[in-house]
């Protein structure tokens, strides 16, 4: 999903000015397992990965270029650090994409398939093809932001 998604530039934390390329992730371990083990060979935007496990809202995000919501309960202070820094927000509760978050993955039955809050990534920066924008259901802000 990446190669459709440009971070803006000019930004401290966009990948083109970065040697690794952070995702940082809220929750269990457990539930990132398959990810840290794609981390050690992958690549994103040409750059290792570095994944960094987040526990509260008042985490340094400066290098976080992905974040991965995994619970609500801090749902607000993150997305107001991602406005603020950006960085992509990702997460996959229903209802997400509304309140703010880029993208929401949901399960379809048995497929999943995934939101994307088309007004939230412009307002940070971000710029997604076309190409990801047809496969994915687009939604806004529930407050029009």
């Amino acid at each position: 999903m990446t190669h459709f998604i440009n971070w803006p530039v000019n930004k401290k934390n966009s990948p083109g000015n970065n040697s690794n390329f952070t995702i940082c992730l809220e929750g269990s371990q457990k539930y990132f397992a398959s990810l840290e083990k794609w981390a050690i060979s992958g690549l994103i935007k040409k750059k290792p990965v570095i994944l960094k496990y987040i526990n509260n809202a008042q985490a340094n995000f400066s290098d976080c270029n992905i974040f991965y919501i995994t619970e609500n309960y801090n749902l607000e202070a993150y997305l107001m650090a991602a406005y603020e820094k950006p960085f992509l927000t990702i997460s996959d509760r229903p209802g997400n994409a509304q309140r703010g978050v880029i993208v929401n993955f949901l399960k379809k039955g048995n497929n999943v398939g995934f939101e994307i809050n088309l007004d939230a990534a412009k307002n940070q920066g971000f710029v997604i093809n076309p190409h990801l924008l047809k496969l994915a259901t687009i939604v806004s802000t529930q407050d029009g932001k």
